[in-house]
């Protein structure tokens, strides 16, 4: 009997962290007092992804494509989800920037549409590696 699919433990904590930021729920729209304390908690969190996603471009993929060249499609898959969240993930640090700044209403929703937009894409991301 084959035991279920498991996320490694990196990308669980990877992704537990993220749990807040799933599509649709914001807890920071309930606390628009502590914007900053919100974005440095997610500025943690995304500080190591162009880390991670550069040293997969750089190290993983090539050696995974000469060792596994049956397996083509989902590295060209995985590196497209790079090309799409790395930019998603520098608006939501800008309107997170913004944000934590300002306090008001605007620049937080626009924070929060960024991470639903971001979010599920990474996610997907996080759970296919």
């Amino acid at each position: 009997m084959a035991l279920p699919p498991t996320r490694s433990p990196a990308a669980a904590r990877r992704s537990d962290a993220l749990l807040a930021c799933r599509p649709g729920v914001h807890p920071w729209r309930t606390v628009p007092r502590r914007p900053n304390e919100s974005v440095q908690h997610l500025e943690t969190d995304f500080d190591t992804l162009p880390h991670h996603h550069g040293a997969e471009d750089i190290h993983l993929w090539p050696l995974l494509r000469e060792r596994a060249a049956d397996q083509g499609e989902p590295l060209d898959e995985m590196e497209a989800q790079h090309e799409g969240i790395d930019p998603a993930l520098d608006r939501v640090r800008s309107l997170g920037g913004a944000w934590a700044q300002r306090a008001d209403e605007g620049t937080r929703d626009a924070f929060a549409e960024a991470l639903d937009e971001m979010v599920g894409p990474l996610m997907a991301h996080l759970d296919q590696e």
